[in-house]
């Protein structure tokens, strides 16, 4: 008997099924089987379905009659295994999304659930958080909302069967899953969270929440149906339900924002103010909704924004994502100049001049420890070598320098660069996820503004650990979090061009001023924390900034202190 079974519900999504199937195909976890739910679709559903010629896809007709909790309960009365999965047609898993799961699996878990993405047109619109197990009590899933989404989570299926599956009531669809994951809890259920985006939701035109009036409902039902049968009530839950419905109604204004739907969002904030007048970001909504274009989305701009174009090709161009991640740097190679230019690529002696004058300019912390730091005789990998300039730099120190990056457009980079300067290296084409170096093998490790660009930083950084020398040491910089670029940035971009209400938040629209297909800004403790689960030993942190001022009229002895606390620039310096 197979260990997991995967639930499909479907209709009509035949396009969308093929993917969301190729993605349950693709999993590193064989040990499972599909059940796949048609609503009776009178598109391709069952060739799809059929054109895999996998053993393990059964597929199942039905009539649901618009209750999705139907064509779920179905293929949880068809399953024999102990686990149950939950993959939407729309939805998409990571390849690793079966094995990271069960990874955690213990004699007393009956819930696994992990962080997804909710992805539009290729773009990520937002991460989830990872959560903790306080954020999967009874109460804070009542008063605050989930924490769990059905294509992020693994049950234990005696415990569906313990609580009799989904509600098909008609009245509570679109918000049947919340109304599970309070019953499974309020049951006894015991959760465990895995700290890994392993799904991806997509929003499209013909995502059933999309249907705001409903989903609002719904969800306020489920509320007052789980708050009437709450025992005992302390004495402040009144106030919360008021403030949880109206946290509901909010979220329909901003759906309604989303679309444009500009009078009928005002009236949802208004409606929310009125259920909770210390609602603050209701009032905020009602205010911006008031403002023309805010919170709109003016189609002219973003077609312009490079970050956007870049990522949108590469999600055109490549499935998977490092494929994607290899795109975008191969149409925006790191050459310093600026973003909006498709010419980035140096065409004469004097490109390669200015590219170490731009970084030797305006990195002096980094010029500084170039010009102290000795690598005589060591064996140094420049990690995402980019344009090159780093190799030379590093070999000028002594090092014998390997030059690794993901992309052909930058291996050819360095080695024009280390042959303009005449400091030969050795370049290889790899992922720094999988490294083409033997375990043990470098004396000294070296990677700016790279590592928070992968796909899988935590990967990246067991490579580095892995073939590092014992005693060997290392340098890189990633994006700082607790800068004033981040915050600045991503306040601009949320309140002045309203993405806050288009459901953007301070990590995921970085998006539009942040380069790379993928990009994270970290804190240091947060990076401290990665490195040391890799196996290396912080040795110390800095925080830095480009020589430009953190801030515009400011002292330059205040705009020192503000760098080394609130640069852009976060480095560690670390050993193994």
């Amino acid at each position: 008997m197979r260990r997991v079974s995967v639930i499909i519900p479907t209709y009509n999504h035949a396009p969308l099924l093929k993917e969301a199937i190729g993605s349950l195909l693709a999993q590193k976890m064989n040990d499972w089987d599909a059940i796949i739910i048609d609503n009776h679709s009178d598109d391709e559903t069952v060739g799809v379905v059929e054109a895999f010629g996998d053993t393990r896809l059964r597929l199942e007709k039905i009539h649901n009659h618009g209750v999705i909790a139907t064509s779920r309960n179905k293929g949880i009365s068809l399953a024999k295994t102990e686990w149950i999965a939950f993959l939407d047609s729309d939805d998409l898993w990571k390849p690793d999304k079966l094995t990271r799961s069960m990874a955690v699996i213990g004699e007393k878990i009956d819930l696994i659930s992990h962080r997804e993405e909710v992805v539009q047109d290729g773009k990520i619109l937002s991460t989830s958080p990872h959560h903790s197990l306080k954020d999967a009590k009874y109460r804070q899933l009542l008063f605050k909302g989930t924490c769990f989404s059905p294509s992020a989570a693994l049950i234990r299926k005696s415990m569906l069967d313990k609580i009799g599956g989904f509600s098909e009531d008609p009245e509570l669809v679109t918000a049947e899953d919340y109304d599970l994951w309070l019953r499974l809890i309020n049951a006894g259920a015991n959760v465990e969270f895995v700290n890994e985006i392993l799904s991806s939701y997509r929003l499209h035109d013909k995502n059933s929440s999309s249907s705001i009036d409903q989903h609002m409902n719904s969800g306020l039902k489920v509320v007052e149906a789980h708050y009437n049968g709450l025992s005992p009530k302390r004495p402040l839950d009144g106030l919360r339900l008021k403030a949880r419905r109206s946290m509901i109604i909010y979220g329909a204004g901003r759906s309604s924002h989303r679309l444009s739907l500009k009078t009928k969002a005002r009236s949802y904030y208004l409606y929310s103010l009125i259920n909770y007048p210390f609602n603050s970001r209701a009032l905020v909504g009602y205010l911006l909704s008031a403002l023309p274009y805010v919170g709109r989305e003016k189609p002219k701009p973003m077609v312009d924004n490079p970050f956007l174009k870049t990522t949108e090709k590469a999600t055109a161009d490549a499935v998977d994502g490092q494929g994607r991640n290899r795109r975008w740097w191969e149409t925006k190679p790191m050459t310093y100049v600026d973003w909006t230019k498709s010419d980035r690529l140096p065409r004469s002696d004097q490109d390669f001049i200015d590219i170490k004058a731009h970084v030797q300019r305006t990195g002096p912390w980094l010029k500084a420890w170039f010009e102290r730091i000795d690598l005589s005789g060591l064996t140094c990998a420049d990690i995402g070598s980019g344009s090159g300039i780093f190799s030379y730099m590093l070999a000028r120190r002594g090092a014998a320098v390997i030059s690794m990056d993901l992309t052909e457009t930058s291996v050819m980079l360095t080695s024009r660069t280390t042959d303009f300067f005449k400091t030969p290296t050795l370049i290889v084409r790899g992922d720094v996820e999988s490294a083409p170096f033997a375990t043990n093998s470098l004396d000294f490790i070296y990677s700016w503004g790279v590592l928070h660009h992968t796909n899988n930083m935590q990967a990246a950084l067991l490579e580095v650990s892995r073939i590092l020398k014992p005693g060997g040491q290392g340098l890189i910089m990633v994006y700082h979090k607790n800068s004033v670029v981040y915050y600045l940035h991503g306040l601009f971009w949320l309140i002045i061009r309203g993405k806050l209400l288009a459901g953007y938040n301070l990590e995921s629209v970085q998006a539009f001023y942040t380069d790379g297909f993928y990009h994270r800004y970290l804190t240091k403790s947060a990076l401290k924390k990665k490195l040391v689960a890799s196996g290396l030993t912080v040795k110390k942190l800095h925080v830095t900034q480009y020589e430009k001022k953190i801030l515009p009229c400011i002292p330059a002895r205040l705009d020192q202190f503000l760098k080394g606390r609130f640069g852009m620039c976060l480095i560690a310096e670390f050993r193994k």
